[in-house]
């Protein structure tokens, strides 16, 4: 499997292209602009987008949708929990001075503890509400791609749309904190980490576990 980061928009949110070289079908974790440098990724792998899933709702990772759909034939998936969100995009823009956007319907679901497979990837879909009501991370192999729920040394804001701390907390101590593999974290803004350090170093979980 081929793991490709690109770092896209105002707030430089992660996106993961992930392609499965036997298939050469690719899956999209989150989509906030630029399409055409994921487009030239897929193009050069000679790899197809079958799927977009969003890890939450918020405009800093679905703003590129549009013309992510407008190129490819994906399918998009978000947790029907921050289906509402994604449609207020025009004002969830509006709270930080922006304009524009157009969300497409999104009418497929991923649940909690959903497998989701692409060629031969295999994607476990864990919900861990609390940056948002629908937040969801993805396990694949010894990765987890943790979305704005947990990242190096910081945590997931509480103050934006669908946000709550004591959910987060939860999701957290329940969802990431408990498993015992030392997985590799890919958060949905800024540099990698594993769990073990985030344990031993985030100044966050300091107060929780």
């Amino acid at each position: 499997m081929i793991i490709k980061k690109f770092e896209i928009g105002i707030y430089r949110a992660n996106n993961y292209l992930l392609i499965d070289e036997k298939t050469n079908l690719a899956v999209l974790i989150d989509c906030s602009g630029n399409f055409e440098k994921i487009n030239y990724e897929l193009k050069k792998a000679n790899a197809t987008l079958q799927k977009i899933i969003l890890t939450h709702g918020h405009f800093d990772h679905i703003f590129g949708l549009e013309e992510a759909l407008q190129k490819s034939s994906a399918t998009v998936y978000i947790n029907e929990k921050d289906l509402a969100i994604s449609e207020k995009l025009p004002e969830q823009l509006a709270v930080f001075d922006l304009e524009g956007g157009h969300v497409p319907q999104i009418s497929n679901f991923i649940k909690d503890n959903e497998i989701i497979e692409v060629g031969n990837i295999k994607i476990k879909a864990v919900e861990t509400p609390g940056h948002s009501e629908g937040s969801m991370c993805y396990f694949v192999g010894n990765t987890i791609f943790t979305g704005d729920t947990l990242f190096n040394r910081g945590i997931g804001r509480t103050d934006l749309f669908g946000g709550n701390y004591q959910d987060l907390v939860t999701s957290l101590k329940t969802k990431l904190l408990n498993v015992e593999q030392n997985y590799k974290i890919m958060p949905g803004h800024g540099k990698e980490s594993y769990l073990d350090f985030e344990r031993k170093n985030n100044p966050f979980l300091a107060e929780i576990l």
